[in-house]
């Protein structure tokens, strides 16, 4: 299997189901084992990536590490990961999306958005990723402003996990129920459940055609 990185240059043909190799290797560096599991917890359980799926990852190079993280993962799955760089493909912030990033969302099931928006908000881009992904039926999951360390302390319990508890609670909770919060510390909370809404299931375990905001 080819390497994980694969750099994105201006008008270059769109990913097809055979990877591409390498233009260069990532860099080189010790390996984490807090950031491996996180980003194996993306794949795995956010994602529930499968053997022979292929993944895009839309990173910035601040978050090169964890992207590099993010493509041996989906490696170990023995998955077809695509990486493609922001800035490799002209000056940020972007005005909408690439057209790059849309044409290698065509051939992918999963996709991934990981960049820093302290600097460049880029609502437009951002918007229309998560539209295109939810036409195209992609998984996708956000990972917007997230450091290193957040990843790491956000995805130490399993989204599968999470998403079983999270159901559990919801079977539980009826449209009029009352919730109550105390604490010794002098927390007395009470919130009345209005019928007229419904719950939305956001625990990490993302669909086919749904996005959501990673750690969830």
């Amino acid at each position: 299997m080819t390497s994980a990185w694969v750099r994105a240059e201006p008008n270059a043909q769109p990913r097809m189901s055979t990877p591409r190799q390498t233009t260069r290797p990532p860099p080189a560096g010790p390996i984490d084992p807090a950031l491996g599991t996180a980003c194996r917890r993306v794949i795995e359980g956010a994602l529930a990536i499968v053997p022979g799926e292929a993944v895009l990852f839309v990173i910035d190079r601040d978050h090169a590490d964890v992207g590099e993280a993010l493509a041996n993962a989906a490696l170990a799955r023995m998955a077809w990961p695509t990486t493609i760089v922001l800035e490799e493909l002209g000056s940020r912030p972007f005005g909408g999306l690439p057209r790059e990033v849309r044409d290698a969302m065509e051939t992918t099931q999963a996709s991934v958005l990981l960049i820093d928006i302290a600097r460049h908000p880029e609502i437009p881009l951002r918007h229309e990723m998560i539209n295109l992904a939810g036409s195209l039926g992609l998984r996708h999951a956000h990972l917007i402003g997230l450091s290193r360390r957040a990843l790491i302390a956000g995805m130490m319990a399993d989204p599968v996990r999470v998403a079983e508890a999270t159901r559990t609670v919801r079977g539980k909770i009826l449209p009029t129920s009352r919730l109550s919060l105390r604490s010794r510390a002098g927390s007395n909370l009470e919130v009345q459940l209005d019928a007229r809404y419904r719950w939305k299931l956001q625990a990490g375990n993302i669909r086919s055609g749904h996005w959501e905001n990673l750690p969830s």
